[in-house]
């Protein structure tokens, strides 16, 4: 019998998106790839310090 491969989650994956499940949850967007394409521009503006959330 063949092992099943495994795969590496990279870190901070899943915290990431739980993020954007819990806010596709919250606002319920009409097109969530748009939605998500937005959440993930805007978290990266944070992160480099070009926005106040």
């Amino acid at each position: 019998m063949a092992t099943k491969p495994r795969f590496l989650v990279p870190y901070g994956l899943k915290t990431l998106l739980e993020g954007l499940s819990r806010a596709v949850v919250n606002v319920q967007p009409t097109n969530i790839t748009h939605y998500s394409a937005s959440y993930f521009a805007e978290l990266l503006q944070y992160r480099q310090g070009r926005t106040r959330l």
